[in-house]
């Protein structure tokens, strides 16, 4: 597993605002990416969790489904004009606790699907300039626009779909 962790990652939201359009497509494909990814794998590579900790394909999944109101959360508090971003749970407890791998993985991409396809029908009937409105990021301490919500999360979904490609890769790789 990577040293890099996303905790470590930072941030620079300096890009133009006119960027959106490219980047909601980039959020809105992160389902099908996954579908295609796992569809075809077995239970036991889905829900194998790597030596020395860290979370299985399956919960990997499941992570990314349990934050999907994160951003959703973040967009409503900018466009109501709030100060402060809400803060993650940057210890996961949901995911923790959530019991992913006692799930069927097409139960999974089914429920990510959905809620992420609400999630960008609402990002669609925003006007261009409520992408350029912001609120501070309580972690990073800077201002985040809708636009950087939106990239945040996509190299959120990377992150992921990156510890996905290392389990695959690890567990069925040939001898």
């Amino acid at each position: 597993m990577p040293k890099w962790l996303w905790i470590e990652r930072t941030f620079r939201f300096d890009f133009p605002v006119e960027k959106w359009p490219d980047l909601l497509e980039r959020w809105r494909g992160t389902p099908a990416r996954l579908e295609e990814r796992l569809s075809a794998l077995p239970r036991a590579v889905l829900t194998h969790r790597p030596p020395g900790g860290g979370w299985s394909i399956q919960e990997n999944v499941g992570h990314l489904l349990d934050l999907e109101q994160l951003p959703a959360t973040r967009i409503e508090q900018i466009l109501r004009g709030e100060r402060e971003l809400i803060a993650a749970d940057m210890t996961n407890r949901k995911t923790s606790e959530a019991n992913h791998n006692a799930r069927e993985i097409g139960d999974l991409l089914a429920a990510f699907r959905t809620a992420r396809l609400g999630t960008v029908g609402r990002v669609e009937k925003l006007s261009s300039e409520d992408f350029a409105r912001s609120a501070l990021h309580p972690r990073l301490q800077q201002p985040m626009r809708i636009v950087d919500i939106l990239y945040f999360d996509c190299e959120h979904d990377d992150y992921h779909l990156g510890r996905i490609g290392e389990l695959i890769r690890a567990l069925t790789a040939r001898p």
